[in-house]
């Protein structure tokens, strides 16, 4: 909601009487309004919790620093916890056509590698225009909550079975993930949180950027909960990111075995937060990505080391249920 508060802020910093038209936040909390002040067209932010506006700024300066296309802020205030920014357009990467797709999701990745190289090893602070920042780091403890999220959500909520079997053999996973080195993610780099403008691709949602596993990015975006990609497509893109960095690897084989775990640890993920939406909020549009989501996911537990896991999850029902009618939320 606009307040008047706002609005007063939005003419001043304008200087005009702007219309503003509410956009869908996707799965944020905080609201988007595309905004026509005279012939510009911008995006004004409304944070949820204002005191969350600094890592949207800081965020956004530390892409900027690393020549990364993200929105140009013109303004924010952290007391009404408002930022006013460039406006990048409707459509997404999951709009690409068949013929832009290839090179596309290329320049994905290749924007993915920019970021990690150019960040460089971890550090507990990072230093933008906007000041010293300490970014989060997506470790194990945070990672369990995750997958515990979707016990809770998923398994317990949306499919009404005790989730108790499932939850035991969570912790398994993160067993096999590797978090040394750390390397730097967008957190959420997915098909709907990249922009195309101009035939060019620009990031957006980047608050949740933080240290984590360096396939983290990669998985989100060739294990992605919204579009259907061709396996071709996947494997050049997996072996353009393997040969910038295969310094981190003792070999393809236990890159490609990194990039399932962490694949199926982000796909757990998504299916809790999908649930989630539907329950806690009402947003039941979620439900129509379990399908995509759990035949990514089922497709990744047939090695033989996520046995136990696939086990626990065929046990509960989960590769057969069918999921509730919206009614029921």
């Amino acid at each position: 909601m606009i307040t008047e508060e706002i609005s007063v802020w939005l003419r001043s910093v304008t200087g005009c009487d702007p219309d503003a038209v509410e956009l869908a936040g996707d799965a944020s909390t905080n609201s988007f309004f595309r905004v026509q002040a005279g012939d510009r067209r911008l995006v004004l932010l409304i944070s949820s919790d204002p005191d969350r506006l600094s890592p949207h700024i800081h965020m956004n300066r530390f892409f900027t620093h690393l020549g990364l296309p993200v929105a140009g802020i013109l303004k924010a205030d952290d007391r009404l916890g408002v930022l006013l920014m460039e406006d990048l357009g409707d459509r997404q990467l999951w709009q690409a056509t068949a013929g832009e797709r290839d090179e596309l999701y290329h320049d994905a990745v290749s924007l993915l590698i920019k970021l990690q190289r150019g960040a460089g090893p971890y550090r507990a602070i990072v230093v933008t225009e906007a000041g010293p920042y300490r970014p989060p780091v997506l470790g194990r403890n945070r990672l369990l909550w995750e997958l515990e999220f979707f016990a809770t959500h998923y398994v317990a909520g949306l499919m009404k079975v005790d989730p108790d079997g499932v939850r035991a053999e969570l912790p398994g996973l993160l067993d096999k993930i590797r978090l040394d080195p750390l390397a730097y993610c967008h957190r959420d780099y997915h098909s709907r949180n990249i922009m195309l403008k101009d035939g060019s691709l620009h990031l957006i949602d980047l608050q949740d950027a933080r240290w984590g596993h360096p396939l983290y990015d990669l998985a989100s975006l060739l294990s992605d909960s919204y579009v259907d990609l061709d396996t071709g497509l996947v494997s050049v893109c997996k072996e353009q990111f393997y040969e910038a960095t295969a310094g981190l690897w003792s070999g393809r084989d236990d890159f490609d075995r990194q990039f399932d775990y962490v694949a199926v640890q982000r796909n757990i993920k998504a299916l809790g937060t999908f649930a989630a939406q539907a329950r806690m909020r009402g947003k039941i549009e979620y439900l129509g990505f379990v399908p995509r989501t759990r035949h990514l996911l089922e497709s990744r537990l047939r090695r033989p080391e996520l046995e136990s896991l696939r086990s626990a999850l065929a046990a509960a029902g989960f590769f057969s249920h069918a999921g509730p009618p919206s009614a029921v939320w």
